[in-house]
């Protein structure tokens, strides 16, 4: 089907919903028709081009894109109404010889529209209009009021009158057809994660790329929306882009989640940093080594100072600690309750056979990471998590410095938190035997293979004259990734038939 005017759109959507795959073709494309131009010829030719392979279809978007697009051509159509509405202003204010538009930029501004309503409403004396000017106008009153000594003609004034009117009408259809606009792209879910899996189900490939994952070059310092477009496209056909993982909607959730959480576990860390440094300025100590204990909470309940407003500022930030206290009591049940009600248990439990990975942080590595199944290999994982140490090698000297931090810093910061604990020798505790009932062989070998070999790894990595702990726990943290990466591949999750059938039921 030739896409020529708008003849096309009736027809090609009756044959669509029919089940029919129409190509629509540019007339660009096929316009060389030999002989003479008539429809019936015009048919033959697309048939014979069609056949031969010689036609591309043109693209299509989805009907709810359509929808939208449909909206926004008539909006720029407003748009540019309004603007030959404006200079239709200008031209009956120039021929009155009323110069307000040399001294006002903008007509259709605060002071541009109080002075023509004024106008139409009969006001003609230069100084009471001038009056109306907003602060923001640079020009003085004086000045606006010689730009509005004009002749004020009848049929001049009855032209301002009407051009004024149906701008006015312009702007009420454009504010009318926003609101259409923003009814619509609600209907789309459409940012992020929402978005492509929108445009996936739509049958389209879409991938999300990461700002820092896409090269640039060194000087260039343009950066518009036209050029990126472009330059993604050119990187996506050359295959030098990789893609994110789009995690499904449900495990979404369960990471808004856990991040929520780390949220509100970093203010509580910043109010008790900011109540230390108060109480330092007051000369108040607490003399036990374990800080945020039970001993130091009785301590703050015993502290008295000498000014109501100190005493104030101290309340408010000890109460600021006592309630993201408890809403992390709240985080964390409600985290159990997600990840028990969704796919992942299995794998969450097989984490947390490791030493040092207790419900919060198998769920942190789950939600952050996804499949396991997704890594090639451990150090696809390691390099993920930006584990990896800095390398700079030229010919036979190797430098290699500190990790990238690069990926996943919630899933990083787990990680080596959880490989913290390996320190001491190896040993099943009470707590980790319980995390490993019922669990496979396998998974309770691995994780005894794991203890073995950090605690080993830590003991070589701190040795007299070697390096610090806080190096070597990162180095347990990447040891520690490719055993979560072995034993996450040993267990399945549930399948997501499976879970969205107990949810209905539920």
């Amino acid at each position: 089907m030739e896409s020529t005017g708008v003849y096309w759109s009736p027809l090609f959507q009756i044959l669509e919903a029919a089940g029919l795959e129409v190509c629509l073709v540019n007339a660009r494309h096929c316009k060389n028709l030999p002989g003479r131009k008539t429809d019936v010829p015009d048919c033959q030719w697309l048939q014979h081009l069609h056949c031969v392979g010689l036609l591309r279809g043109s693209f299509r978007p989805a009907d709810q894109v359509c929808a939208v697009r449909t909206i926004l051509r008539h909006r720029d159509a407003l748009v540019r109404g309004a603007g030959r509405c404006v200079s239709h202003l200008h031209k009956a204010l120039t021929q009155m010889n009323v110069q307000l538009h040399h001294v006002v930029s903008d007509l259709t501004g605060v002071t541009g529209q109080a002075i023509l309503e004024a106008i139409l409403k009969g006001e003609r004396d230069p100084q009471t209009l001038a009056a109306l000017k907003d602060h923001r106008i640079k020009a003085s009153r004086d000045t606006l009021a010689k730009s509005l000594r004009g002749d004020w003609r009848a049929e001049h004034l009855f032209t301002l009158k009407q051009t004024h009117a149906l701008w006015q009408q312009h702007q009420t259809l454009i504010a009318g057809c926003d609101a259409q606009i923003q009814a619509m792209l609600r209907a789309f879910d459409a940012r992020g994660y929402p978005l492509c899996r929108f445009i996936r189900q739509h049958g389209c490939d879409c991938i999300i790329v990461a700002p820092a994952q896409v090269p640039r070059q060194p000087g260039d310092r343009v950066k518009t929306d036209r050029r990126d477009a472009d330059h993604l496209a050119r990187l996506l056909r050359a295959g030098e882009l990789t893609g994110l993982y789009v995690p499904d909607p449900q495990d979404e959730a369960v990471r808004d989640l856990i991040r929520a959480r780390y949220q509100v576990s970093q203010q509580q860390h910043r109010a008790r940093q900011q109540l230390k440094m108060f109480l330092l300025r007051q000369n108040i100590r607490h003399a036990g080594t374990k800080p945020w204990t039970a001993a130091p909470l009785r301590f703050l309940a015993t502290v008295k100072l000498p000014f109501a407003e100190q005493q104030f500022v101290f309340q408010e930030l000890v109460n600021v600690i006592t309630e993201a206290g408890q809403r992390l009591e709240r985080y964390e049940k409600e985290i159990a309750s997600g990840v028990e009600g969704g796919r992942w248990p299995p794998v969450v439990q097989a984490l947390m056979s490791l030493r040092g990975v207790a419900l919060l942080t198998g769920a942190t590595l789950v939600a952050e990471l996804g499949d396991l199944h997704r890594f090639e290999s451990a150090p696809q994982l390691m390099s993920y998590l930006g584990l990896c140490p800095g390398e700079h090698t030229s010919g036979a000297i190797r430098q290699q410095g500190g990790i990238p931090k690069m990926g996943n810093g919630l899933a990083r910061q787990a990680m080596i938190e959880a490989a913290w604990n390996n320190r001491p020798p190896a040993r099943i505790s009470r707590t980790v035997l319980a995390r490993q009932a019922g669990l496979p062989q396998a998974v309770t070998e691995a994780a005894w293979a794991a203890q073995t070999r950090l605690h080993q790894r830590y003991q070589h990595l701190t040795d007299v004259g070697r390096k610090k702990s806080q190096v070597a726990a990162a180095a347990l943290g990447r040891e520690l990734a490719g055993f979560v990466w072995a034993i996450g591949r040993m267990v399945q999750p549930h399948a997501l038939e499976m879970q969205a059938g107990k949810g209905k039921a539920a």
